[in-house]
Order: C-alpha cells, then structure tokens, then sequence
C-alpha cells in the first residue's frame, strides 16, 4: 500500500483512479478519502462506501464504457487473472493477464498511471493459484508501457521483506513494484 500512495502522490485530486481487483483492499476507500474519484472493478463486488468511490461487480472486459481514468491500479491481482483461484472461470491456455494489461491501457488517458504489484522470482512460474513472473517477462509484458519504476521487495527469510533493485537481488522469491506510464 505504501507504494501506491508513493506512486500516486502527484496526483492532484479529484484524479480518476481505476482499482482492479480490489475486492480485499481499503486502498480505494483511503484513495476516495484523499479526494479521488475511484472505481473498483471486481466480480466479487466491493462492501466499502463513500461518496466518491463507485464499484462495479464485474471483470474487467465486462466493465462498460465510462471514463477514461488517470491512473489504474492492480495491487496483487493480475497474477491470478484466468485461472480460478478465486471462482472464475479458468481460460484455458489465454493468458488474462496479458489481456487485461492491453485493457487497463485502453481505459487510461495518454499519460496515464498504472501501479502494478505482482509476485516474482528469478524463474516464473504459475499453479492453480497464481503465477510467478520472472523480471525479463515482466519487462516483455509491459513493452508497450513507458517504464517509470521497476522495484522489487525480496524476500530474505519468512519473516524478512528488503527494498532492493531488479538488478540487485538480496534474495530468491519478492514482488515487483511498477509505476508504468501510458505512453500514447
């Protein structure tokens, strides 16, 4: 969450933010009470309320029409995209993912924030539950981004979580932490 609220600083309320996946999270509701005008997207809907949070219970392809946003986040969520892990329907060999990254795109305004987290080791990976992407796919998937940050949280023992560099890896398994920017 820190990273979010670091990423999104610049922002001036009353930005248009879009939180996919953000069932689990009080991100949306802290962003909506910092001025924002927010948009969950989730097919398990969203419990939390507040005058400038709107939520819509459906995927991402299905969310209709609407604004274009000037930030999109996706905390800890793309890597579970079409696999099941949480009652969705499992697509086979498409990677949702991959999809839902050229939609989040689509949403945004040119110039436009995503803040991604999504798990990463030095070789990926994926089981029922989530994938684990390596830094190098990370990379290819956000090629048509303009890459503001790329940092990674390591984990050093089961307990120990160190800030480093993708470059540096003070361990073997972390979550990458991106700023990316749309660059149309």
């Amino acid at each position: 969450q820190p990273y979010v609220f670091g990423a999104l600083s610049r922002l001036m309320p009353p930005a248009r933010i879009l939180d996919v996946g953000g069932s689990e999270s009080t991100i949306a509701l802290s962003l909506a009470g910092l001025g924002h005008q927010v948009h969950v997207v989730d097919p398990r809907g969203y419990q939390l309320k507040h005058p400038l949070l709107t939520a819509s219970a459906v995927t991402l392809e299905q969310l209709e029409g609407g604004p274009r946003f000037d930030a999109a986040i996706a905390v800890s969520v793309l890597e579970h995209f079409g696999l099941g892990a949480y009652g969705q329907s499992g697509a086979g060999d498409e990677r949702l993912d991959r999809i839902a990254l050229g939609a989040i795109q689509q949403r945004l305004e040119p110039g436009g924030l995503l803040i991604l987290t999504v798990p990463c080791a030095a070789s990926p990976g994926v089981d029922e539950f989530q994938r684990v992407y390596s830094l190098d796919e990370l990379r290819e998937m956000l090629a048509g981004w303009e890459l503001v940050d790329l940092s990674v949280v390591w984990r050093r023992d089961r307990v120990t979580w160190v800030r480093g560099t993708a470059h540096e890896p003070p361990g073997e398994a972390g979550v990458a932490l991106v700023t990316a920017r749309h660059p149309g």
